[in-house]
């Protein structure tokens, strides 16, 4: 009989209980178990941008000790005077960069009134634009 030492293999996402085991090799059953688990040390970003410039519209959000291979759903913020491309949007988080970016477009079915008024009787003096 004799004793081997085997090394865990490396596997994305995932984290092995141990670097290495040692295994006795006798006329029995001779089996070596690694186990591993996903990483929960991951990590992903929420930006918000204008669509056509990037310009940043609202502070960047990040999410720590994001599960491998797990979705996670992240719904758009209201941003006054923009309209969003999507309520909320879907990130599977990998081993990689984790980004999600929402466009924002500004309104443009805003409008405003000019009112030309007496000063301190509020009497009207020319029509209302």
């Amino acid at each position: 009989d004799k004793t081997y030492t085997e090394k865990a293999v490396t596997i994305d996402g995932y984290t092995y209980d141990q670097q290495s085991k040692d295994i006795r090799v006798t006329t029995g059953t001779n089996e070596l178990v690694f186990y591993y688990t996903k990483r929960a040390d991951l990590s992903y970003t929420v930006r918000y941008l204008e669509k056509g410039t990037d310009t940043v519209l609202h502070e960047t959000k990040t999410v720590e000790n994001a599960i491998y291979d797990k979705t996670y759903t992240e719904k758009a913020v209201t941003i006054d005077g923009y309209t969003y491309d999507q309520q909320s949007k879907d990130i599977r988080v990998t081993t990689g960069t984790n980004e999600l970016v929402f466009y924002y477009t500004k309104r443009a079915d805003l409008s405003y009134t000019v009112k030309y008024l007496e000063k301190g009787t509020n009497t009207v003096l020319h029509e209302t634009k």
